[in-house]
């Protein structure tokens, strides 16, 4: 008797939703190039030609995992209880740069899986999905930016949207790169070093960040037109 066959888009979405959940879980443990389709397959109980019914190629199946990491990323900030900080301060603070990049730094620090997937985002994940892949993931992104970047204005960190998502598109940039720059290889130093590096690049994500907020603040005192970063920006 053959496999039954998914018929309602509830049981396909299901299916996708446990595959992705599968993918993350052992993401946890295993590096990237460890985790196989076939792994997947067994670690799902269904069959490996199941899994290519919903993905492609695993780095389909990643592209999900790290959209669901960054929307957790963007929930964590919207819990975050630095958010209402204005609210319970007053604009005049001095710790409002230190708090702006606290809420940002501590959940990129909750999320570390996210980074690292992010590294290798176009190097590794975008030579092997579709272009509607891509433009997909991208549109999730950019709107989760415009939404964090709502929520921003109406808890009085920014004057202006414009403004909010240049700081939110410039710190989603920024610890990609710094990511990237700063990490440890698999082929040098050991645990505790690695430990020691990872320590390092929040500190100075929550330094590039504290200066990314005061730059923007500058520009707003001084006429700067806010602009929009364009929204065909290389995500």
């Amino acid at each position: 008797m053959g496999l039954k066959r998914s018929v309602t888009e509830s049981e396909k979405l299901e299916k996708k939703c446990k595959i992705v959940a599968a993918a993350r879980a052992a993401f946890e443990y295993l590096s990237f190039h460890d985790i196989s389709m076939s792994f997947l397959a067994e670690r799902t109980g269904l069959a490996k030609g199941t899994i290519y019914l919903y993905f492609e190629t695993k780095e389909s199946v990643f592209l999900s995992v790290l959209a669901h990491e960054i929307r957790n990323w963007f929930l964590s900030m919207h819990q975050s209880p630095d958010i209402d900080f204005l609210f319970q301060s007053g604009p005049n603070s001095p710790m409002i740069p230190e708090k702006i990049a606290a809420i940002f730094a501590g959940s990129t620090k909750n999320n570390p899986k996210m980074v690292e997937l992010l590294a290798f985002l176009k190097p590794v994940l975008e030579e092997k999905i579709s272009p509607p892949e891509w433009a997909h993931f991208k549109d999730q992104v950019k709107a989760q930016m415009m939404e964090f970047s709502k929520i921003l204005v109406s808890k009085g960190w920014f004057s202006h949207e414009k403004f909010a998502m240049r700081f939110v598109f410039q710190a989603y940039t920024g610890l990609i790169g710094m990511y990237q720059m700063s990490s440890i290889s698999k082929y040098e130093g050991d645990s505790s070093k690695s430990a020691a590096q990872r320590n390092e690049f929040y500190l100075m994500l929550h330094t590039l960040l504290q200066t990314l907020y005061l730059g923007l603040q500058a520009g707003r005192t001084s006429n700067v037109s806010p602009q929009t970063p364009t929204l065909q920006m290389e995500l």
